[in-house]
Protein backbone atom coordinates (compact mmCIF):
# COMPACT_ATOMS: atom_id res chain seq x y z
CA UNK A 1 0.00 0.00 0.00
CA UNK A 2 1.09 3.54 -0.65
CA UNK A 3 2.48 5.59 2.22
CA UNK A 4 1.02 8.23 2.29
CA UNK A 5 -2.13 8.12 0.16
CA UNK A 6 -1.34 9.93 -3.10
CA UNK A 7 -4.78 11.58 -3.15
CA UNK A 8 -5.53 12.74 0.41
CA UNK A 9 -2.16 12.36 2.15
CA UNK A 10 -3.46 10.00 4.87
CA UNK A 11 -0.68 7.92 6.41
CA UNK A 12 -1.50 4.29 5.67
CA UNK A 13 1.49 2.66 7.37
CA UNK A 14 0.37 2.62 10.99
CA UNK A 15 1.88 1.24 14.18
CA UNK A 16 2.16 -2.50 14.78
CA UNK A 17 -1.17 -4.17 15.43
CA UNK A 18 -3.28 -1.35 14.05
CA UNK A 19 -4.74 -3.46 11.27
CA UNK A 20 -5.68 -6.39 13.49
CA UNK A 21 -9.31 -5.33 13.16
CA UNK A 22 -8.94 -5.33 9.36
CA UNK A 23 -8.54 -9.11 9.58
CA UNK A 24 -12.09 -9.34 10.92
CA UNK A 25 -13.31 -7.12 8.08
CA UNK A 26 -11.43 -9.29 5.57
CA UNK A 27 -12.92 -12.45 7.09
CA UNK A 28 -16.42 -10.98 6.81
CA UNK A 29 -15.87 -9.96 3.19
CA UNK A 30 -14.45 -13.39 2.38
CA UNK A 31 -17.33 -15.20 4.04
CA UNK A 32 -19.88 -13.16 2.13
CA UNK A 33 -18.08 -13.60 -1.21
CA UNK A 34 -17.38 -17.33 -0.85
CA UNK A 35 -20.77 -18.14 0.68
CA UNK A 36 -22.70 -16.04 -1.78
CA UNK A 37 -20.57 -17.34 -4.66
CA UNK A 38 -21.25 -20.92 -3.63
CA UNK A 39 -25.01 -20.49 -3.59
CA UNK A 40 -24.95 -18.49 -6.83
CA UNK A 41 -22.84 -21.16 -8.55
CA UNK A 42 -25.13 -23.92 -7.23
CA UNK A 43 -28.09 -22.04 -8.70
CA UNK A 44 -26.38 -21.33 -12.05
CA UNK A 45 -24.79 -24.78 -12.42
CA UNK A 46 -27.07 -27.29 -10.69
CA UNK A 47 -25.46 -30.24 -12.48
CA UNK A 48 -21.98 -29.49 -11.04
CA UNK A 49 -20.89 -31.31 -7.90
CA UNK A 50 -20.41 -29.56 -4.58
CA UNK A 51 -16.61 -30.05 -4.57
CA UNK A 52 -16.27 -28.63 -8.08
CA UNK A 53 -18.31 -25.57 -7.11
CA UNK A 54 -16.34 -25.06 -3.90
CA UNK A 55 -13.06 -25.42 -5.79
CA UNK A 56 -14.13 -22.89 -8.41
CA UNK A 57 -15.37 -20.38 -5.88
CA UNK A 58 -12.24 -20.67 -3.72
CA UNK A 59 -10.03 -20.29 -6.80
CA UNK A 60 -11.87 -17.11 -7.81
CA UNK A 61 -11.61 -15.81 -4.24
CA UNK A 62 -7.84 -16.42 -4.20
CA UNK A 63 -7.55 -14.26 -7.30
CA UNK A 64 -9.45 -11.50 -5.47
CA UNK A 65 -7.37 -11.70 -2.28
CA UNK A 66 -5.18 -8.61 -3.00
CA UNK A 67 -8.29 -6.47 -3.56
CA UNK A 68 -9.96 -7.83 -0.42
CA UNK A 69 -6.77 -7.05 1.54
CA UNK A 70 -6.74 -3.41 0.45
CA UNK A 71 -10.48 -2.87 0.85
CA UNK A 72 -10.46 -4.43 4.33
CA UNK A 73 -7.69 -2.05 5.41
CA UNK A 74 -9.46 0.93 3.87
CA UNK A 75 -12.74 0.01 5.59
CA UNK A 76 -10.89 -0.36 8.90
CA UNK A 77 -9.29 3.09 8.54
CA UNK A 78 -12.68 4.61 7.67
CA UNK A 79 -14.17 2.93 10.73
CA UNK A 80 -11.38 4.28 12.93
CA UNK A 81 -11.65 7.80 11.51
CA UNK A 82 -15.43 7.73 11.84
CA UNK A 83 -15.03 7.15 15.57
CA UNK A 84 -12.41 9.87 15.99
CA UNK A 85 -12.13 12.48 13.25
CA UNK A 86 -9.12 14.28 14.70
CA UNK A 87 -5.60 12.93 14.87
CA UNK A 88 -5.98 11.93 18.53
CA UNK A 89 -6.46 8.34 17.41
CA UNK A 90 -3.21 8.49 15.46
CA UNK A 91 -0.41 6.46 16.93
CA UNK A 92 3.09 7.78 17.64
CA UNK A 93 4.42 6.41 14.36
CA UNK A 94 1.78 8.22 12.34
CA UNK A 95 2.37 11.51 14.15
CA UNK A 96 6.15 11.24 13.64
CA UNK A 97 5.66 10.32 9.97
CA UNK A 98 3.37 13.33 9.42
CA UNK A 99 6.02 15.62 10.92
CA UNK A 100 8.70 14.02 8.77
CA UNK A 101 6.67 14.42 5.59
CA UNK A 102 5.73 18.00 6.49
CA UNK A 103 9.37 18.95 7.10
CA UNK A 104 10.55 17.33 3.88
CA UNK A 105 7.81 19.11 1.92
CA UNK A 106 8.63 22.45 3.52
CA UNK A 107 12.36 22.00 2.85
CA UNK A 108 11.76 21.09 -0.81
CA UNK A 109 9.62 24.22 -1.32
CA UNK A 110 12.40 26.58 -0.26
CA UNK A 111 14.72 27.94 -2.94
CA UNK A 112 18.27 26.70 -2.72
CA UNK A 113 20.56 29.26 -1.07
CA UNK A 114 24.03 29.55 -2.56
Amino acid sequence: MNDPCPVCGLILQREEGYFLGAMYVSYTIGTILVGGGFFLAQWLFPQAGDFAVIGGVVFLYLLMTPAVFRYARAIWIYFDRWGCLEDTSAGPYEKARVLELTESTCNSDRPASN
